[in-house]
């Protein structure tokens, strides 16, 4: 019996479009956490409690707080820690265009932090949070080792879903995002899962994709010095998972090695 699958959510990394595609393609017992959020792997294991502080700032008098739901844990932690964990990476310099831009779930308070109605809100509503009124703004606020960023484990590591508070990956099977498609149907095919004719309808329905920036290459974005801050800042998400400005530095291979991931945790104001 194939193990089930258990997707650590990443955002911006197209896992809205995986949870759809898997939800859709599988049966309960393979894919039983559809809308697991975006829980970290330790979460429901134990370990995650002391790296993950709560954040609260305040904007022109509104609280706001991250917190983690405890509703949001599985129900079912032996079927959680028994599946097969799945996760996807992205260009951190492409990544952090698409947190910038993303636009949906705008609240009707949207003024607060004095953002006007054509600056996106950021994902989580970062730009908000922080009154952030442009990339550039945003760039150095989140490469800036002494600004208090709300997203306290983001800043750490873009990616820290996908590790225990150890530094070890969690997760089984890491996909790409420049290559998603492709490699989810390998993946998928290769185990017996499903047949390539039940993936093929989802090629082209990539949903939650930030529309300011879909037909704009995410480059055009980073001025020199941007580029820079982001080149020091995320060094270790680009070394980990193969990346450099230009895109992948693994293009041609399926599926990044979760035995040569691992993650140092560092101080984040």
């Amino acid at each position: 019996m194939r193990r089930p699958l258990i997707h650590i959510h990443i955002p911006k990394t197209g896992g809205t479009w995986l949870n759809t595609t898997l939800d859709n393609v599988l049966p309960p017992h393979e894919f039983p956490f559809p809308n697991i959020g975006h829980l970290p792997i330790g979460y429901s294991l134990g370990d995650i409690n002391s790296i993950l502080p709560i954040a609260q700032h305040q904007v022109n008098g509104q609280q706001w707080d991250l917190t983690q739901s405890p509703i949001d844990e599985p129900k079912r932690p032996q079927l959680y820690q028994h599946g097969v964990k799945i996760s996807i990476c992205r260009n951190p310099f492409d990544l952090l265009t698409s947190y910038y831009f993303h636009d949906w779930g705008r609240p009707t308070n949207f003024h607060v932090g004095g953002l006007g109605a054509d600056n996106p809100v950021g994902w989580d509503n970062i730009n908000i949070v922080h009154g952030i009124k442009s990339f550039d703004g945003f760039i150095k606020r989140y490469c800036d080792p002494d600004f208090r960023w709300w997203h306290v484990p983001r800043k750490c590591n873009l990616f820290f879903q996908m590790f225990h508070g150890s530094g070890a990956c969690g997760v089984d099977v890491i996909l790409k995002y420049e290559n998603l498609f492709e490699e989810l149907s390998f993946f998928l095919t290769h185990n017996e899962y499903c047949e390539q004719y039940q993936l093929d309808r989802f090629r082209d329905k990539r949903s939650n994709e930030t529309p300011q920036k879909i037909k704009k290459d995410y480059r055009s974005y980073y001025t020199d010095e941007l580029r820079s801050l982001v080149e020091v800042k995320c060094a270790d998400e680009l070394r980990t998972f193969g990346y450099n400005f230009d895109g992948p530095l693994l293009s041609d291979e399926f599926y990044i090695d979760p035995e040569t991931v691992s993650m140092v945790w560092k101080k984040s104001g």
